[in-house]
């Protein structure tokens, strides 16, 4: 019973959530380069004109749209939905659900919800996917519905950004791995080749269509490959933990360039802190990693390497909460995995009250400094 009225505690993040929204909208309109792209797209199908984005966001605009007529009012009602969808979803199959609703209030996360962007279709589908794997690696689910569903799942998240193909490795090289285990993990290595057939023939169609696989790059960001880096790396770390970005926006704004590092070193000395936790809990003689949390970490550290390889190779935005989703959101997932199976006792206040700081404090700044 007084666990249950613990738990209660956590619809105060969703709260906080939709009030940050409605701040931001009620300011204004959160319309990027990216977002003006997204709506073009839509407004040009059924002909497809520009392949620089893939067409699964760009479609439920163009749809939703139809009723509303005004793409400022649709591309929120989709923010919306998704947002909900995740905490319904989580607390439905209670899938890690406290956790999941903190990590979705860290200020990094929270700077999505505003814009018209496609990140905001990725969380929900990326939710979908690592619950559907949790199902798989721990027996839950039927291997045959696990690739139906599973496939449906990745060829959303792939047409909805590209850099989803990026799941499809670690997920591949892990069931080849576990095969000689079981002969289920067949499921999981045909579930990743449809999928890459599916991406290969959406990319040959906008070729036909447009004359370019992922549209004309050209145009994007020309930075140095090491500036790049350099700039990314400042990004990762103040991205993963939660309140380094409200900080680093102080700091940005105020032009405090003597202490422009102060974001980067304190998300250095939290994430320092957190290493330290967890070398302390792994000297233990026994402690245990499930195949999921393997399964995460994989895939985190996998979505990072690749785009940053991609980056050396093709022209995309500096790394970012948006860009970063597919790293930050499974590295904290396991992170959470890994605390829950070890037993480790982490209070609901303390996690309540860090995503609570971390969310009032995004709001907050973003109030006073602006929410760009």
């Amino acid at each position: 019973m007084i666990c249950k009225q613990k738990d209660s505690y956590f619809i105060i993040l969703p709260i906080v959530i939709f009030i940050n929204l409605i701040i931001a909208w009620y300011i204004g309109d959160y319309l990027t380069p990216d977002s003006y792209d997204y709506i073009e797209i839509a407004d040009h199908l059924p002909i497809i004109k520009d392949s620089l984005f893939p067409i699964f966001y760009p479609s439920l605009l163009k749809i939703i749209n139809i009723i509303i007529n005004d793409y400022l009012i649709t591309y929120k009602i989709i923010n919306i939905i998704s947002i909900l969808f995740c905490f319904i979803y989580t607390y439905k199959f209670k899938f890690y659900w406290k956790e999941i609703w903190a990590i979705l209030a860290f200020s990094s996360f929270q700077y999505n919800y505003i814009f018209a962007w496609s990140e905001n279709i990725i969380i929900p589908l990326l939710i979908i996917f690592l619950h559907l794997n949790y199902l798989f690696y721990t027996d839950k689910i039927d291997p045959k519905k696990y690739l139906l569903k599973n496939t449906i799942t990745l060829v959303l998240l792939i047409l909805t950004k590209y850099n989803s193909i990026f799941f499809v490795f670690p997920t591949a090289i892990l069931s080849l791995l576990y095969l000689r285990l079981s002969k289920k993990y067949f499921y999981a290595l045909a579930s990743c080749f449809i999928s890459v057939l599916v991406l290969v023939f959406y990319l040959f169609l906008n070729y036909q269509f447009t004359g370019y696989f992922t549209g004309n790059r050209s145009e994007l960001t020309k930075l140095n490959f090491m500036k790049y880096i350099s700039l990314s790396k400042y990004e990762i770390t103040t991205t993963i933990e939660p309140f380094g970005r409200p900080i680093s926006k102080i700091v940005e704004l105020q032009s405090l360039t003597h202490i422009w590092q102060l974001p980067y070193l304190l998300s250095l000395g939290i994430l320092g802190i957190l290493g330290i936790a967890i070398f302390s809990v792994l000297k233990k003689s026994k402690y245990y990693v499930s195949k999921y949390n393997v399964f995460l970490i994989a895939n985190s550290l996998t979505f990072i390497c690749l785009t940053l390889v991609s980056a050396y190779f093709t022209r995309i935005d500096v790394l970012g909460p948006r860009l970063l989703l597919g790293f930050s959101f499974p590295l904290l997932l396991a992170l959470f995995v890994f605390i829950k199976a070890n037993k480790i006792n982490l209070p609901p206040f303390l996690l309540i009250g860090i995503s609570l700081i971390s969310a009032v404090l995004h709001t907050i700044t973003s109030i006073i400094y602006g929410y760009i």
